[in-house]
C-alpha cells in the first residue's frame, strides 16, 4: 500500500492552508491509502484519529503565540526536532512514500527540507502563500500597500520594512530565509510545486529552482446547492473575510462611501477601525458560522473580493460563483482570470475605490447581474472544484513523482 506523508505546521482547520492539508490527509485515507500526518502544533483535530490516520505532532508553538519566545524563535529558524522527526520517518516509511508539504513557516522551519533532501524527487509543496521565496510570505509591502517588485533576499529586500507586523519580524524572517538558503539550499533544492493558476506559476518561477515542475490544481470548494441563487432579485453587495491590510476591505468601504451605500461586511480583524473611518455606517457582523454565511450568500447580489496582495486562491469567490452570485475581483488576485473565464464576475483595478465603485454601479442592472449569475453558475458546474476532483488531481501528481499509486481509485 502506498504511503502519503502530509506535513503541515498546524493540526486544527482554522485557516485555508490547514483545512486543505487535513482534507488531503482525510481524502487520501478514505481512498484506501496509508496516510501519516506530521504537524508542529500541540492541538490536532480528532478527525485524524477517527479516520485511522497516524498523527505525529511535535507539541510546539508558533512564535507569535509561544510562551517561550526564545525557544520558538530558534525553532522557527532551525527546528532540530522537526528535522529529526522527518529524517526518522524517511528511514521508517516505504521507499515509494510521497511527502506532501502544505505549511512549514510557522513552526516546522526550513529544517524539514534538509531532512527531505534525500527523497526530494518525491516531495511536493502546495504554494498556499509565497513563503517559498518571500520572507514575509505575501510578496507584498504591508507598509506601503503595494505588491513587491524586489528580488527576494536581495540587498533592497533586506533594507525594506515590509512585514505585516514590524521591522523586527522582517529581520527575523529575512534571517530565517537566508539560513534556509545557506543550510539546506531551499528553495533551490525543491523541484515540485502545486499551484492554483498559471499566473501563480509565472509569478513564482523566477525565484525557484530553474528546473521546477509546477502542477496546477485548484483547492476543493464545498458543494453548493443544486439551484442557482437568483442574485438579480437581491440587493446586498457583500465583503466576506478578514479585515487585514492585504484583504482590501478599506477599498470596498471607500467605494461604498463614493456610492452612498452601506458596506456589508462578514468578518473582523485588526483593520476594523480603518474600515469604520472610511465608512462610519459600515455593518460589520464579525465572524459567523457556516450556516449564517450560507444565508448571507442567499441574500447577496454580488460579493467583493478586493485583495491588494497577490492572493493565491480566494475561496469565497468560488463559493459565490458556484451558487450564482457574481464576484467583483481585484486584478491583484492570481485566480482573477478563472472568475473571468467562468463569466461569473468582473475585475477592477487593485486598490482603486473609484474603479470598484464603477463596477458596483454596473450591477444596478438586473439584466447584468442575471447574465453573470447564470453564466458563472452554469460554467462552474461543468467542472466544479469538488473534493473528488481534487483527490483525482493529487493522485495524478503523486504518480508523476514516481509513486506507484493506481491511476485513479473510485471515491
Amino acid at each position: 500500500m502506498t504511503t502519503i506523508c502530509v506535513i503541515n505546521d498546524l493540526g486544527l482547520p482554522l485557516g485555508g492552508q490547514t483545512t486543505i492539508a487535513l482534507a488531503t490527509a482525510e481524502g487520501m485515507a478514505a481512498r484506501g491509502y496509508k496516510v501519516v500526518y506530521v504537524c508542529g502544533a500541540e492541538q490536532v483535530t480528532p478527525m485524524l484519529a477517527e479516520r485511522g490516520i497516524r498523527c505525529i505532532k511535535l507539541d510546539q508553538q508558533e512564535l507569535i503565540r509561544a510562551t517561550d519566545r526564545k525557544r520558538a524563535a530558534i525553532n522557527g529558524i532551525w527546528n532540530s526536532r522537526a528535522h529529526a522527526t522527518i529524517k526518522s520517518l524517511i528511514a521508517e516509511l516505504p521507499p515509494e512514500t510521497v511527502f506532501h508539504v502544505h505549511g512549514w513557516s510557522r513552526i516546522l522551519s526550513p529544517s524539514i527540507f534538509g531532512a527531505l533532501r534525500p527523497v526530494m524527487d518525491r516531495v511536493v509543496l502546495t504554494m498556499h502563500d509565497h513563503f517559498s521565496f518571500c520572507p514575509n510570505g505575501g510578496y507584498f509591502n504591508f507598509k506601503t500597500g503595494q505588491i513587491c517588485t524586489l528580488k527576494p533576499l536581495g540587498v533592497a529586500c533586506a533594507l525594506t520594512d515590509c512585514d505585516s507586523r514590524n521591522r523586527g519580524f522582517k529581520v527575523y524572517r529575512y534571517v530565517k530565509h537566508t539560513a534556509a538558503r545557506a543550510l539546506v539550499g531551499f528553495p533551490q533544492t525543491l523541484r515540485n510545486y502545486i499551484v492554483f493558476s498559471e499566473r501563480q506559476r509565472e509569478l513564482s518561477r523566477p525565484f525557484l529552482n530553474g528546473n521546477a515542475r509546477f502542477f496546477v490544481l485548484e483547492n476543493p470548494v464545498a458543494t453548493a446547492p443544486a439551484e442557482r441563487i437568483p442574485a438579480e432579485r437581491n440587493q446586498d453587495i457583500v465583503f466576506i473575510g478578514r479585515l487585514s491590510a492585504e484583504k482590501g476591505a478599506e477599498v470596498y468601504a471607500k467605494a461604498c462611501a463614493l456610492l452612498g451605500v452601506r458596506p456589508l461586511i462578514v468578518g473582523d480583524g485588526e483593520r476594523r477601525a480603518a474600515v469604520l473611518a472610511a465608512a462610519p455606517d459600515a455593518d460589520i457582523s464579525g465572524w459567523v458560522d457556516k450556516e449564517e454565511v450560507a444565508r448571507r450568500f442567499a441574500r447577496a447580489r454580488a460579493i467583493v473580493f478586493p485583495s491588494v496582495w497577490p492572493e493565491t486562491f480566494g475561496l469565497s469567490m468560488f463559493e459565490a460563483v458556484s451558487r450564482g452570485i457574481p464576484a467583483l475581483v481585484s486584478d491583484a488576485v492570481l485566480m482573477k482570470d478563472k472568475i473571468l473565464e467562468l463569466g461569473g464576475g468582473m475585475a477592477f483595478k487593485s486598490g482603486d475605490p473609484a474603479d470598484l465603485a464603477r463596477k458596483m454601479q454596473a450591477l444596478a442592472s438586473d439584466d447584468a447581474v442575471r447574465a453573470l449569475s447564470v453564466t458563472g453558475f452554469a460554467k462552474y458546474r461543468e467542472a466544479p472544484f469538488t473534493n473528488s476532483r481534487y483527490l483525482d488531481g493529487l493522485t495524478d501528481i503523486y504518480r508523476a513523482l514516481g509513486s506507484k499509486l493506481p491511476e485513479r481509485i473510485a471515491a
